[in-house]
């Protein structure tokens, strides 16, 4: 069975107007849209699981996206 999911082209985070959630705008590379609102409880959930899943794929050295030495508070923890 072929996988269904697409591939994000375009993901946008902005404010509601009346300040409770955030407009999530997600375009895929056919160009499809997916616009959600979300309130900010939705939102902290979002950015949690996706900091649980960058954190479990990091390579064994830590954050690929640090620079060269960038891990500062690992060895005074020692």
């Amino acid at each position: 069975m072929a996988s269904s999911a697409r591939t994000l082209s375009r993901f946008t985070v902005s404010p509601q107007a009346n300040g409770t959630g955030f407009r999530l705008h997600i375009e895929d590379e056919t160009g499809e849209v997916l616009d959600v609102d979300a309130t900010r409880d939705q939102v902290e959930v979002i950015t949690d699981a996706l900091d649980d899943a960058l954190a479990n794929t990091e390579a064994p050295q830590g954050d690929p996206d640090l620079p060269a030495g960038g891990d500062e508070g690992a060895s005074a923890a020692r």
